[in-house]
């Protein structure tokens, strides 16, 4: 799960890295992770295109990609968020890309319907039929990331089981339930419906999907607007 994060102005404190927390255009990318103490960005926030970041030295974050799959991890410099990449100055990046469905995770700003997952208020038995509104999971170890509050729950449709209540946990500004973190995993090509008071995301686990700490892009479920 991602790290324990210090929030604090924007001074002189060794390891820091300092963001606008708005976003400057629609969301692309998500917070996986951060290292050192960092201001103005927390795990699972989202990004948008054209954000700049600042890593001083020995600050890092890891930046998942909705569109391109990809995974960096950026230790220091300039950084700035584009659709699908980071242009990085004076930095280091290590990337890679993993399978993910891509099209499918793509957010638009301000748009909670069609966030990840996908969140839908309204399901009809033509969306399974189709694989409408249904994202795939290459990880059998979801991460289900939720507004702050409430509660999220999960049920199976194939067979229909009865909805469990995850134990969520608060991380920045959003609720976290990690199936890896808690060695647990989903049936794979199981379909499944996650709830958070009134969205709901749809997502199905990949037949060859494996448990544990696979790409977090890959088993990625938003239940939350931007």
């Amino acid at each position: 799960m991602p790290s324990f994060v210090v929030r604090a102005g924007c001074f002189a404190l060794g390891a820091i890295a300092c963001s606008s927390r708005a976003l400057a255009g629609a969301p692309v990318a998500i917070v996986e992770d951060v290292g050192g103490i960092v201001l103005g960005v927390e795990p699972m926030d989202y990004l948008g295109a054209g954000q700049k970041i600042t890593l001083n030295d020995g600050a890092f974050i890891v930046v998942s990609y909705f569109s391109s799959c990809a995974r960096e991890k950026i230790t220091g410099g300039e950084v700035v968020i584009q659709d699908g990449r980071s242009v990085v100055t004076g930095g280091a990046v290590v990337r890679m890309v993993a399978k993910c469905d891509g099209e499918k995770l793509q957010l638009g700003q301000g748009q909670g319907e069609q966030t990840a997952g996908v969140v839908v208020r309204g399901i009809t038995a033509s969306d399974f039929a189709f694989g409408k509104n249904v994202v795939t999971l290459y990880g059998a170890s979801p991460t289900l990331v939720a507004p702050a509050g409430g509660s999220i729950t999960i049920e199976r449709l194939n067979p229909k089981e009865e909805p469990e209540t995850l134990p969520a946990e608060r991380v920045g500004g959003r609720l976290v339930y990690d199936y890896a973190r808690e060695d647990r995993a989903l049936v794979p090509g199981g379909l499944y419906r996650a709830t958070a008071g009134d969205r709901k995301a749809l997502f199905r686990i990949d037949a060859a999907a494996e448990p544990g700490p696979t790409p977090l892009i890959g088993r990625l479920v938003l239940i939350s607007a931007p």
